[in-house]
């Protein structure tokens, strides 16, 4: 039999730390371990994920720099999901703070995790000076700030610090959604490259340069529709190197599309983190969980459009095996009908690896030295 154990995260009002209870349903060939990470706030969220990254019960989540982390503010969603393939890259924890203040939580996550610098995407506006002194007042030596005039900027000065790992961009539309960002820094994340955006007309020249440091001859990935990346873009991207857009029909179908292309990028369905396409720091806590394990993020919905078990659907066409599920938001934000339908996606489709033939002739975005191909993915 194949047993699903459920772990279901309390809420601590006071650190935001994981509370198991576990509970079982049967399923057929092995065990799918569920786990939900919530916090009491947008920012306990992410401490939850972090403590769970260096817990021991995260798949793949070893190694990284340690005493580093890296820190963006959940009141500026473009610089959290900016902040993802970076942390990722360096395989250290994502936290999220206000604008104004330090949040006690964050502060008491810092010292737990012994952090000696930190990196903090975005302006002034983003986080305030006074908010870089108080992460050095919770014990942090270092702390150096990343940021351009703007978000296209930003995106520049954050590229230059994600370290070589993969071939090639992902270049989202700056005045998207953040569903297109969550998916966008989940894709990168996984393939080991950073997050560039581009308006709709007219790419900046400090874009321009990091694709064309980071894309020679490799592929550039181009999120979202040519309403909000135009085709005289993709034409100029496309002189750098090979282009692929990833455009659904909606933004729920688009990042359900990115979760497929992340499988051939090298993440693995056998992990499989959710959030809900409602909020937006669930999401990049959720994207920087899944990069960190080589995971796949999927976001939920219980309204019109795709939601997570028909995305998990869409994955699983021609048979994929689920190990972990790791739903990341509290009831209020992920409902407990979205778990539902979930688990039965899980513990219902025929889960077996992925045939080869699905990705054969399909571009690729991978970590270097690492196929692209890998006989997981249908993208």
């Amino acid at each position: 039999m194949r047993v699903l154990r459920v772990r279901q995260v309390g809420l601590a009002a006071a650190m935001a730390m994981v509370v198991l209870g576990p509970s079982a349903v049967a399923e057929e060939g092995g065990q799918v371990s569920v786990e939900r990470l919530a916090g009491t706030s947008r920012v306990g969220t992410a401490v939850a994920v972090s403590q769970y990254l260096s817990s021991g019960r995260c798949g793949g989540c070893e190694g990284g720099a340690e005493g580093t982390v890296v820190l963006a503010s959940a009141d500026a969603p473009v610089d959290t999901f900016l902040a993802v393939p970076l942390a990722a890259g360096l395989g250290v924890p994502l936290l999220l703070t206000y604008r104004d203040v330090l949040p006690a939580e964050v502060a008491g996550e810092l010292r737990r995790l012994g952090a000696e610098s930190a990196l903090v995407v975005g302006g002034p506006a983003s986080v305030a000076d006074s908010v870089l002194a108080e992460i050095e007042a919770a014990g942090v030596g270092r702390v150096d700030r990343l940021a351009g005039a703007d978000r296209y900027a930003t995106s520049a000065a954050v590229s230059g610090q994600v370290p070589p790992g993969g071939d090639g961009v992902v270049v989202a539309g700056g005045q998207a959604g953040w569903q297109d960002w969550a998916g966008a820094a989940s894709l990168a994340a996984v393939a080991g490259t950073p997050l560039l955006l581009s308006p709709p007309v007219g790419l900046p020249d400090s874009v321009g340069a990091s694709v064309r440091q980071r894309s020679a001859d490799e592929i550039v990935v181009v999120v979202g529709g040519v309403d909000v990346i135009s085709e005289e873009i993709e034409s100029f991207l496309g002189d750098i190197a090979a282009v692929d857009r990833v455009a659904g029909p909606d933004r729920l179908a688009t990042a359900a599309l990115l979760a497929r292309r992340s499988l051939s990028a090298g993440a693995d369905l056998g992990a499989v983190w959710v959030a809900s396409a409602e909020s937006p720091s669930d999401a990049v806590a959720a994207a920087a969980g899944a990069g960190r394990s080589g995971g796949v993020l999927l976001l939920a919905s219980d309204g019109q459009g795709p939601g997570a078990s028909e995305s998990l659907e869409l994955l699983s066409e021609g048979g994929a095996r689920v190990d972990s599920l790791v739903l990341v938001g509290g009831p209020d934000a992920l409902e407990t009908t979205s778990e539902s339908r979930l688990v039965r996606a899980v513990t219902d489709a025929p889960f077996q690896e992925f045939a080869l033939r699905l990705v054969v002739d399909e571009p690729s975005l991978s970590r270097s030295g690492e196929a692209g191909s890998t006989g997981r993915s249908p993208e």
